[in-house]
């Protein structure tokens, strides 16, 4: 829910001060390479012929790219993917035995180099391409939860009330994916509600998934550093923009647009609890309604009626149904209609469910946006589109 740290991680140990000059260089150099890690996420000697000049890229998405039709009724199950072009022969075994890690580097006016990673991922078995001169492959990379998402729990599953939801998972992801390194955050209330089940047919993601939203979380997902963590809801709602583009802030393309609303984005939003028998389905006791008065053209004052969208919530009491309803909410009314699509100067601390300011006079753009989407290009730094990145987000609506 925010930019990654400066001097965390692979920047453990440098100068803040080099972090951000090499972050603001109008004139950015920059590299790319691929680590490949082995089942524990530990570096091997193991390498991929990366063809430099066309790379690849990362992309994070909120939320599908054509569910904007129907805006709040999908998330992505895997928020991160990558796609790298080879050049040359590689050995199919490594490819399926190994994980992918991509860093990228901004080298700072001091000369030191500046790494952050964009994720570790599991890649698919490309096919080939002879191009009369060279075999060519396309390596689609996939984060760790799609592979969670993929595999059934496979007997009944019942989790009593009271147990702790974040050691649940982190027992889970030990036991059967030997997965030990997680970055969950802390959350004021991890206990379970009420007793749950779960069929044998549903993945370990959707388990997980109900769970944490019972507890006012996100579902599970993969950060930069292919750590399990997920998204405390909590602390969405006023989460502040940690930088802003535009002019007199950090670069921001001229380029960009502003799509229109669509009928189909609701403006009333009520979130009604699926589960809490305690909870009587009524208004402050079951039910929570969320509504979009004023800002942007899909608005109850600007469109002049109301647009009505029940959501069924795992939640066993009101507190958490009240917290997932402030922070999903934006989902669901999607800018109010404001949805800027543009490109931006290359930025590699951009995470998940950012919030930046942007300030754009001539499209009558400011205040607070929820970043729905970025691409961040991996290749030769010697183009114009090799120092900008494509950037989709949502105005953050004030919500009654």
């Amino acid at each position: 829910m925010s930019l990654q740290p400066l001097t965390v991680g692979p920047r453990e140990g440098l100068d803040e001060d080099d972090v951000l000059a090499a972050l603001s260089n109008p004139a950015p150099r920059v590299r790319h390479r691929v680590e490949l890690l082995d089942a524990h996420d530990q570096l091997t000697v193991d390498t991929l012929p990366i063809d430099e000049d066309t790379g690849g890229w990362v992309r994070w998405s909120y939320r599908p790219p054509d569910d904007w039709g129907q805006p709040g009724t999908d998330t992505a199950t895997v928020r991160r993917k990558a796609s790298l072009q080879l050049v040359g022969d590689v050995d199919d075994e490594t490819l399926l035995t190994r994980r992918v890690r991509i860093v990228t580097e901004h080298q700072a006016p001091s000369g030191v180099w500046v790494p952050w990673h964009l994720g570790v991922y599991e890649p698919t078995l490309p096919g080939r391409t002879d191009d009369g001169i060279l075999v060519r492959r396309t390596l689609d990379l996939a984060p760790k939860e799609h592979r969670w998402a993929q595999v059934a729990i496979g007997d009944w599953v019942t989790v009593d009330t009271g147990t702790n939801v974040l050691d649940v998972i982190t027992e889970d992801l030990s036991d059967e994916f030997d997965e030990t390194n997680v970055a969950f955050p802390t959350v004021d209330d991890p206990l379970l509600g009420d007793v749950m089940q779960f069929p044998p047919d549903i993945s370990w993601m959707e388990k997980w998934r109900r769970m944490l939203e019972s507890i006012g979380c996100g579902p599970v997902h993969t950060n930069e550093d292919g750590r399990a963590t997920a998204t405390d809801l909590a602390a969405l709602p006023g989460a502040p923009a940690e930088i802003t583009y535009g002019p007199g802030h950090s670069r921001i393309v001229t380029a960009g647009s502003v799509d229109p609303a669509l009928p189909t984005i609701p403006n009333v939003v009520r979130f009604v609890a699926r589960r809490g028998p305690s909870l009587g389905g009524i208004e402050g006791n079951g039910w929570v309604t969320v509504r979009n008065q004023s800002d942007g053209p899909a608005s109850i004052d600007q469109r002049g009626w109301e647009v009505l969208q029940t959501v069924d919530v795992t939640a066993t009491d009101q507190t958490h149904l009240e917290t997932i309803a402030a922070a999903d909410a934006q989902r669901w009314f999607a800018g109010g209609g404001l949805r800027f699509t543009g490109r931006i100067g290359l930025n590699p601390r951009h995470s998940d469910s950012d919030v930046i300011g942007l300030v754009k006079p001539r499209l009558g753009l400011s205040g607070a946006w929820i970043v729905t989407d970025w691409t961040y290009p991996l290749r030769t730094i010697d183009q114009e589109a090799a120092v900008l990145m494509d950037i989709t987000c949502e105005y953050r609506v004030a919500t009654s």
